[in-house]
C-alpha cells in the first residue's frame, strides 16, 4: 500500500484553502481525508484544516481491525458530524469566519475493500487497465441537473452553476454525508481530488496519464496538466496504490 500526493494553490488563488492528511501502516490498513475549503479570506482554509484533522483524529482513534462495513460507516459519520459540528460553531464565533464550509472525502481500506464518506464536490475514483470509475457522487447543482436529466455531462462542464455544492462541512448544525464500499483489486488505484483537478482535466485524460505513469509521476503529472490549463484552482491530488489487496 502506499500513498503519493500533491497540492498547489494554482494560479488565480491567493492561499491554497485544500488540505490534506494520508496514513498507512504494515497491516492491510490505510486512510485518507481530501478537504476543499470556502469562504472569507481566511474561512476556507481554517474550515478544510479543521476538518482534516479532526476527520482524522477520529480514524485514527476510532479504527480496530475486522472493523464490519456497517462499523466503518458509523465512524466515518461520526467523524464527518464532528467536524461539521465544530466549523459551524467557529463560523458562528467569529464574525469573519461566518458561513465557512468545506468539502470532505475520507477514504478508509481495509484488505480487499474500500470505504468512502464524502460531502461535496471534491471525489474519488477508481482505475485500473479496464477504466475509471467515479465512485463519489458529486454534491451540486449541475449534479442536481443531470441526474433530472435537465442537463449533459458536456454541458454541466461550462454551466454558469457549476461550481455551486448542496452539501457542505460547517454550513449547517446538521450534515448527511454519503456513504459507500468498493471491492478493490491488487494493483487498483484510488484517486481522490479536489474540483481544481476535476473541473478542468478529463476522466479521459486522467486515464491516459494513469496508463503511461508510475504512481508518483501520475500525481505529479495531474497537477501539472491542471495547472497546464489555467490553474484557475487549488489543485490537490492524493493517490493510493493498492499493491497488497488480500482478504477481510
Amino acid at each position: 500500500m502506499s500513498f503519493f500526493a500533491r497540492t498547489d494553490i494554482g494560479l488565480v488563488r491567493e492561499q491554497n484553502q485544500d488540505s490534506f492528511a494520508t496514513s498507512e501502516s504494515e497491516s492491510d490498513f490505510a486512510w485518507a481525508v481530501v478537504c476543499d475549503g470556502m469562504g472569507g479570506a481566511l474561512g476556507g482554509n481554517i474550515a478544510s484544516e479543521i476538518a482534516t484533522t479532526i476527520i482524522s483524529d477520529r480514524i485514527v482513534v476510532g479504527f480496530v481491525n475486522e472493523m464490519s462495513e456497517q462499523s466503518v460507516k458509523n465512524l466515518l459519520h461520526s467523524a464527518f458530524e464532528a467536524a461539521n459540528l465544530e466549523i459551524y460553531e467557529k463560523g458562528k464565533e467569529e464574525e469573519n469566519l461566518h458561513g465557512m464550509g468545506t468539502t470532505a472525502v475520507a477514504m478508509v481500506s481495509v484488505g480487499n475493500k474500500v470505504y468512502f464518506s464524502h460531502v461535496g464536490d471534491s471525489r474519488a475514483y477508481i482505475l485500473n487497465e479496464q477504466g475509471i470509475t467515479q465512485v463519489t457522487h458529486d454534491h451540486s447543482i449541475v449534479q442536481l441537473l443531470i441526474d433530472s436529466g435537465e442537463l449533459t455531462e458536456e454541458g454541466a462542464k461550462t454551466h454558469p452553476q457549476r461550481n455551486i455544492i448542496t452539501r457542505a462541512l460547517g454550513v449547517d448544525a446538521f450534515i448527511n454525508p454519503e456513504f459507500n464500499g468498493e471491492l478493490i483489486e491488487e494493483d487498483d488505484t484510488v484517486l481522490i481530488c479536489t474540483d481544481g483537478l476535476s473541473n478542468v482535466v478529463s476522466e479521459e485524460e486522467i486515464f491516459e496519464m494513469y496508463l503511461k505513469d508510475s504512481a508518483d509521476e501520475f500525481v505529479d503529472d495531474l497537477v501539472d496538466t491542471a495547472l497546464q490549463k489555467g490553474g484557475s484552482d487549488n489543485i490537490t491530488v492524493v493517490c493510493y496504490k493498492n499493491d497488497s489487496a488480500g482478504g477481510v
